[in-house]
């Protein structure tokens, strides 16, 4: 079956569909907002695949059974295979949905044009990390992923592809196959944007075999030539007020988004030092006050991610205000402790080099780098710091108890309302997480609160700072609603 086979039938597709249709790649990412149609495209590969390959079996894996069945699996069942069966001739429902009474997994057969059956299964991969497990024993000659985004491992697909081997199916004829939206928590973070996006276009990849087996087709909304022009004109003024949302929702793009973002509505260009006209375009670097002599930091260090920041602080009637200069950030780099305390230590003397003069500096952290003994290293990150600097840069832990991320937060969000934090435009990082970075954990943990990802560690070097100083602030009797916040 072919576009170009007169006389065959063919399922009513749009373009778009045609090329998902029409591949027949071996590890295919099919990358798409709602309302791109992708989903009905692979589906009607499936089918294809169904129809033409000798014995197939068709493995469907979805996060949960519950969503298989109110989605890609009833969509499957009842709509795409009534079409095949109804339309080409030869196409038959032999066997109707059943489970199997010891695996108590649904399946169905259809016959293929080999005068054979193909079968479908229906598969839910919740535990991610117990993938290679299940999956064990097991063999297809086409896997399909439904919703890529549900899976935060690559567990889903680095394990069942290696079940793709079945007896007399040759090689080029199997297929893992999956579906996703662009990630809006991570964005090209996300580990499939890493495989498809940059791994399939890497100019010196080891295996460029492999690497052919990749393939990536991307759709976006104004690709459905089925939907109603209303409905598309609909979901463009919804997103038209974010330009991060509108590329995510209606061009597909991968960029991270403001969704479940702790600050969405609260942070705005009048938060950044220097703004005049409301526009982040316009952001000036944003300088301490020429009376300031004394300039504080915040420290978060790890094994892969570090990020530390300079800060003003400038006590008014309101309480203390919040001045963030600069900042290094290093997320998943090969770089030590030792040299990125050198780093900030010459970034350190660089501002007193603009001021003309040398500050007085109170360094915070996170209390960890303390208190954690590293065996590794034999010592604490804290010790790390002071012998590389001479002794010049002792961290002082910013205090910590339970819900103190929660309660940086509140606090984070305080400062904001009350004006009483601003950004330079050289904090580029914390910017980021402000504008939307910075989002909630899924479920209910108080203990984590906050999800981690490369937005997190500068929020935090900044936060230890803010609330080891709002503490001080508390025992010289602030009264602001921010302080309140800490006598809870």
């Amino acid at each position: 079956m072919s576009e170009d086979d007169g006389g065959v039938w063919m399922p009513r597709l749009s373009p778009k569909q045609y090329e998902i249709f029409n591949c027949y790649g071996r590890y295919v990412l099919v990358s798409g907002p709602r309302y791109s149609a992708k989903t009905w495209g692979v589906l009607q590969r499936l089918m294809r695949h169904a129809w033409e390959t000798p014995s197939a079996r068709i493995g469907v894996f979805t996060n949960t059974l519950k969503n298989a069945k109110v989605g890609v699996w009833d969509l499957l069942y009842q709509k795409i295979v009534p079409e095949w069966t109804e339309q080409l001739e030869g196409c038959e429902l032999v066997t109707p949905m059943k489970m199997d009474g010891a695996t108590r997994m649904e399946h169905f057969r259809i016959s293929n044009m080999h005068g054979g059956d193909s079968e479908f299964q229906l598969h839910s991969l919740k535990i991610e990390d117990e993938i290679a497990q299940k999956v064990k024993g097991t063999v297809f000659s086409c896997i399909f992923v439904s919703e890529l985004t549900n899976f935060k491992e690559d567990y889903v697909f680095r394990f069942p592809k290696g079940q793709l081997r079945m007896p007399g199916v040759p090689y080029d004829s199997h297929m893992w196959i999956a579906d996703t939206n662009p990630c809006e928590e991570e964005g090209q973070d996300f580990w499939a944007y890493k495989i498809w996006y940059e791994e399939a276009q890497r100019d010196d990849h080891p295996n460029p075999d492999y690497q052919k087996n990749l393939t990536l087709i991307e759709t976006k909304v104004a690709d459905n030539t089925f939907l109603d022009p209303r409905e598309f004109e609909d979901l463009k003024a919804t997103f038209a007020h974010d330009p991060d949302l509108y590329a995510s929702y209606v061009d597909g793009k991968w960029v991270e988004t403001s969704k479940d973002s702790f600050f969405t509505g609260v942070f705005a260009s009048r938060h950044v030092g220097g703004n005049n006209e409301g526009k982040f375009e316009d952001w000036d670097v944003l300088l301490p006050d020429e009376n300031t002599d004394v300039l504080y930091t915040g420290w978060d260090l790890g094994d892969k991610n570090h990020a530390a920041v300079i800060m003003e602080k400038v006590l008014t009637t309101s309480g203390p205000v919040f001045n963030v200069l600069d900042e290094l950030v290093i997320i998943d780099g090969e770089v030590t402790i030792e040299d990125f305390t050198i780093s900030f230590q010459e970034m350190m003397r660089e501002w007193e080099e603009v001021a003309g003069k040398r500050f007085q500096w109170i360094h915070w952290s996170d209390a960890s780098a303390v208190d954690r003994f590293r065996s590794a290293a034999g010592t604490w990150d804290s010790m790390i710091v002071s012998r590389v600097t001479g002794g010049e840069i002792v961290l002082s832990p910013c205090p910590k108890f339970a819900e103190s991320v929660r309660l940086r937060v509140m606090l984070t969000k305080q400062l904001l309302t009350e004006g009483r934090l601003t950004c330079s435009v050289r904090t580029e990082g914390l910017i980021e997480s402000l504008k939307g970075g910075l989002k909630k954990t899924k479920g209910r943990s108080k203990r984590t609160y906050v999800r981690n990802n490369k937005h997190k560690h500068v929020w935090d070097a900044a936060t230890y700072c803010i609330l080891g100083e709002m503490f001080n602030e508390i025992q010289i009797g602030d009264h602001s609603p921010a302080a309140k916040l800490l006598r809870l």
